[in-house]
């Protein structure tokens, strides 16, 4: 036998083993640094308009909207769409609100420090767990008041606003795009609805929530504007 024959052809197949790892290895590795562009979770878009003129954008001086179970409070002050991230990992999700409207009852309290106040109309003192925007949260999200100008430097006035939750149901269904980007998340919309019947009027406009379709799903119609 030819063994010098033998331990070429040895080396060539060495060679194309070692080949075939480091062609492999570096496909594997442009494939997971690929970047993903696509939109993999769209949230339920909403657009707010006055009760007194359906035809016209209502922006409300304040509007906070909290998922129950969920620290985070999203601001939508001063804004005419709202867009909710919807739980991906349930048929239902939550939130609290708390909206500021037009004509509310004005109270006025008076600062002890920038914790600490007094409720000029019931004496009670009260400590302020958090500030967002201009809301101020004394014992949950619905004992929130909102600041509207000062008297003085320690003479505030308040109005309380309209606390209610949202409810939206709906049927999530999840298309695979790829390795890296994972499943595409969309959702078909059930139904909408306030518990408390505080806030306004709700319109469905289209059941089907994913990244094709940009227009609002549904219109609110606010009390009080």
């Amino acid at each position: 036998m030819n063994w010098k024959f033998v331990k070429i052809m040895s080396e060539i197949s060495h060679r194309k083993i070692v080949l075939f790892f480091v062609v492999g290895f570096s496909l594997f590795i442009s494939c997971n640094n690929e970047h993903c562009d696509v939109v993999m979770n769209t949230p339920l878009r909403i657009d707010l308009y006055k009760y007194s003129d359906t035809t016209q954008k209502a922006t409300p001086i304040a509007l906070l909207l909290q998922g129950i179970g969920t620290d985070s409070i999203l601001d939508f002050s001063q804004k005419s769409q709202i867009n909710l991230p919807l739980n991906k990992n349930s048929n239902k999700s939550e939130y609290l609100i708390a909206l500021m409207y037009n004509g509310a009852e004005e109270n006025t309290l008076t600062f002890i420090t920038d914790r600490i106040f007094v409720n000029n109309k019931t004496n009670d003192t009260l400590e302020i767990e958090k500030k967002v925007g201009d809301f101020y949260f004394t014992n949950g999200f619905n004992s929130a008041i909102y600041l509207s100008h000062n008297i003085d430097s320690v003479s505030y006035v308040y109005n309380t606003p309209i606390f209610d939750t949202l409810s939206i149901t709906y049927y999530n269904q999840d298309e695979f795009i790829s390795a890296e980007c994972g499943c595409l998340s969309s959702q078909i919309l059930l139904d909408v609805e306030f518990n408390r019947q505080r806030i306004g009027d709700i319109k469905k406009l289209h059941t089907l929530i994913n990244n094709q379709n940009n227009e609002a799903q549904v219109e609110f119609f606010l009390n009080y504007y």
